[in-house]
């Protein structure tokens, strides 16, 4: 049987209003009286009704976070990242797993509006208009991970895509190679697959090395497709590079995987080089170069940009870019 506030008040022996008080933590209370109460509170069992309560404050204090895919290998990083510092600050979290999907996408929307989140991080791959058209309807924080709404409305955390795979198509030229591969991840993607696509374009003009259609394929950033497109585009047509960069580190564990089996050396015979730096990356055999994202950081920082937004400061920056690495294994030489 659940306790009232009412009794609870009886056994501390104060009013009901200050028994409320010590519950929201939202007005001094002599430490003493505190005490009595929170006392009383553990002698009941009182548990807070905090849905009754965030109808009085308008005030969840839980954030709703929608993730692309639970499977994808750069989400548990990105939000630990978010629980953490939203613990920190008093709010918990509900994740939904949208799947990329304009439908699920848009039934979470609405849910977590009415479940009354004070506000929403997001993170997919492309959204789609119809998606930003239930967002813009909602008009509450939001905040954008490794992608942005069309009018560029809310905030956004990621790295620099076009840089980052500039970075890592530099260093393999570096090295040498000029006859560099490229698996992009699904072809129309603006939000990674083109700017990665483009990094690797520009490496190769600065560096003086002419690009070459016929080493680019795309696919989508599954291992399964990093294996396929080895044996039905590169193996099947003799196209046969000394160097690959994956748009993805799961894209590049499926391309390793199918030149392995067909009796290619990595590095020996072709240098491989992944993007997102997953936590399987170091223990693949060899371990493999990658460009690393920081997902803790990112999950921290959007987290720390919805909370801006909910207590009404002014976002001075929008784009937030944060910094990304080239870590350096033996898939590469």
């Amino acid at each position: 049987m659940s306790v009232s506030i009412r009794e609870v008040a009886k056994i501390a022996k104060v009013s009901i209003a200050t028994v409320s008080r010590v519950v929201n933590n939202s007005a001094a209370v002599k430490e003493e009286t505190k005490k009595k109460v929170l006392e009383a509170i553990e002698e009941t069992r009182y548990q807070p009704n905090a849905i009754a309560r965030s109808l009085k404050v308008s005030k969840t204090h839980t954030i709703g976070v929608i993730i692309p895919n639970i499977a994808n290998q750069f989400v548990p990083g990105v939000v630990r990242g978010i629980e953490d510092c939203a613990s920190e600050h008093g709010y918990t979290i509900m994740v939904c797993n949208g799947d990329g999907n304009d439908q699920k996408e848009k039934q979470y929307l609405q849910i977590l509006y009415e479940k009354r989140m004070d506000g929403i991080i997001f993170m997919s791959h492309m959204i789609s208009d119809q998606v930003a058209h239930k967002i813009y309807s909602l008009n509450i924080p939001m905040v954008f991970i490794n992608t942005y709404d069309p009018e560029k409305k809310y905030p956004r955390v990621g790295i620099n895509d076009t840089k980052a795979a500039y970075d890592a198509v530099a260093y393999l030229l570096q090295q040498g190679h000029k006859k560099i591969a490229m698996i992009g991840g699904f072809p129309k993607d603006p939000i990674a697959s083109r700017p990665r696509w483009n990094g690797y374009k520009k490496a190769l003009e600065q560096f003086g090395v002419p690009y070459d259609e016929d080493l680019i394929t795309w696919g989508n950033f599954s291992a399964e497709e990093g294996y396929r497109l080895v044996h039905e585009y590169y193996v099947k047509r003799n196209m046969i590079p000394t160097a690959m960069f994956c748009a993805s580190d799961t894209i590049a564990i499926g391309a390793m995987r199918a030149w392995q089996e067909i009796g290619y050396r990595i590095p020996e015979d072709i240098s491989v080089v992944g993007f997102d730096n997953i936590s399987l990356s170091p223990f693949l055999m060899p371990p493999l170069t990658t460009v690393a994202q920081p997902f803790y950081h990112m999950g921290e920082s959007s987290m720390r940009l919805l909370l801006s937004q909910i207590h009404g400061e002014k976002i001075k920056k929008k784009n937030i870019v944060v910094p990304h690495q080239l870590i350096l294994r033996k898939s590469s030489k």
